[in-house]
């Protein structure tokens, strides 16, 4: 199995992202930020563009099943997430001194020309910077996960270093302060404690609520 081609493929992207349990403190969240992470803000705006992003590419998957729509608030969640734990493998590996594989994140000329022409009717700039952001994530998991274990990457040991990385962010995240816009239906620690994800909608009116049932503005379709 190859790491690199696997990583690069777009359907696996968001539905592959890192998964990592966040331990932190309790932070200061600034008007118009999604989130913060050790100073670090993280901003509405941002967060509103990776979670449209994130609209469509899944959207790609969910109609291969079927599916025409999916809930607005669990990608909005996905993205503040993702945000989160990017900013945070940043800051880990600059302070261990260790700079990402550029092979398991960059993108070709070629594929990023097919990405925007795919994604043409859909903001492909920042299609590609998730893109970009999510196998940033990845490879910066990966090298935390060399280090730890004296292991270089192959085709055979992928799980195991990757396993180690998110173990390295973990022990890390222990000592950062993370906050998260409690309107996202996330805790400080991105952990889902409500069903919305909206900034309008009262969330006790969207618990277990079909996604078609959903308000138009909570759907992605």
């Amino acid at each position: 199995m190859n790491l690199v081609s696997t990583k690069r493929s777009i359907l696996h992207l968001f539905a592959g992202a890192v998964a990592v349990v966040m331990l932190a403190g309790c932070g200061s969240l600034h008007p118009g930020d999604a989130a913060v992470v050790e100073g670090t803000e993280i901003s509405m705006t941002t967060a509103d563009e990776r979670a449209a992003a994130y609209c469509v590419v899944s959207l790609v998957s969910a109609k291969q099943q079927g599916l025409n729509e999916l809930s607005g608030a669990e990608t909005r969640r996905q993205a503040v997430s993702d945000l989160v734990t990017h900013a945070v493998a940043q800051r880990v590996a600059k302070s261990e001194g260790i700079e990402a594989d550029p092979k398991l994140y960059e993108l070709t000329d070629d594929q990023q020309a097919q990405i925007r022409a795919a994604f043409k009717d859909s903001n492909p700039d920042v299609v590609v910077r998730s893109i970009l952001m999510a196998q940033e994530t990845f490879a910066l998991t990966i090298a935390l996960g060399e280090r730890a274990t004296g292991m270089v990457l192959n085709d055979n040991n992928g799980a195991d270093i990757q396993a180690a990385g998110e173990s390295t962010l973990v022990a890390a995240m222990e000592n950062l302060d993370i906050t998260v816009d409690p309107r996202f239906g996330l805790d400080d620690l991105t952990v889902q404690i409500s069903d919305t994800g909206s900034l309008s909608v009262d969330e006790e009116n969207l618990a277990a609520t079909p996604v078609g049932e959903l308000p138009a503005t909570q759907r992605c379709a």
